[in-house]
Order: structure tokens, then C-alpha cells, then sequence
């Protein structure tokens, strides 16, 4: 776990340092469990905050980091994540979100966080997306669908 902390850091430090017109985006994403393993929760809520900076016109990547409640679970994370989107059409985009998830409370176990979206700017500081989410750890995962809303500071 050290290590992939580290990975992840050294590499937002190297986006900082080496590009230095980013943007602070904002997010909230209210989602649907489709495999809990433990059977309770049904909806995930997160609050979201990145840093993502311009390396081409179409693509951006950065740090990400985020507070994941699943309702009516026990299983709480704090994701620390490389977040990337490309834009593929006017306002039209995929992300990729990739990282570790932090257990907040004692009983999950620490896991692998994947997030694949797309994605569409309604205007320069606002984009909304809908996406697929999986933490998994020690052969189990929870995996939820849902839609974000993110905000440009």
C-alpha cells in the first residue's frame, strides 16, 4: 500500500511541477450498488476534489481524492486516485480514474479503485458523467453505476 501511496504522489508531484496551468474541480456523485458482497447497500453518495492539468488540448490528468459512503453498509472508503479525461468530440469525453481506496471504518479491507466514465461538459465549468465503479480487495469488490456532477473553480 506504501508503495502504490508514494507511486501515486511522486506522480502528481511531477504533473505539478511540469505543467503548472491546472484547474480545481469539485464533485458530487450519487450512485447504485449492482454487487455488494456484504448484500446491504443499495446507493453510494461521494464528495470529490481533483486537480487536473492540461498536457494536451484534449487530455488532462491529475490527483484526485474523494470521501465514498455506501448507504446502509458498513464499508466507508477515502479514494486516492489519478484521474485522466480525453475529450473525444466537442463536448463529449471518457475518463479514467485509477488509485487506491482507504477504509475509512474498521471492518473493510483497504482495495483497488477503478473508475471509467463518460462524460459531457455542459459548459466550460460544469461536467456531468456517468460512470462504472469497482474497489476490489482480497477477491471480493463492491462495484456501483451512477452519475457525477464536477465544478470548475
Amino acid at each position: 500500500m506504501r508503495k502504490i501511496l508514494l507511486t501515486l504522489a511522486l506522480t502528481s508531484l511531477n504533473f505539478l511541477y511540469s505543467n503548472a496551468q491546472g484547474k480545481f474541480n469539485l464533485g458530487f456523485s450519487i450512485g447504485s450498488t449492482i454487487n455488494d458482497d456484504s448484500g446491504s447497500s443499495t446507493f453510494s453518495v461521494a464528495l470529490e476534489a481533483n486537480y487536473l492539468f492540461h498536457i494536451t488540448n484534449n487530455l488532462k490528468v491529475g490527483p484526485s481524492v474523494s470521501v465514498l459512503n455506501y448507504i446502509n453498509s458498513i464499508a466507508d472508503y477515502a479514494p486516492v486516485f489519478l484521474a485522466a479525461r480525453l475529450n473525444v468530440f466537442d463536448n463529449f469525453l471518457l475518463g479514467a480514474d485509477a488509485g487506491y481506496a482507504i477504509a475509512i471504518r474498521e471492518n473493510p479491507n483497504n482495495g483497488v479503485f477503478l473508475r471509467p466514465s463518460v462524460g459531457y461538459n455542459i459548459d466550460e465549468k460544469t461536467l456531468f458523467q456517468l460512470y462504472y465503479s469497482n474497489i476490489s480487495n482480497d477477491g471480493s469488490s463492491l462495484s456501483s453505476v451512477g452519475v457525477i456532477g464536477t465544478f470548475q473553480l
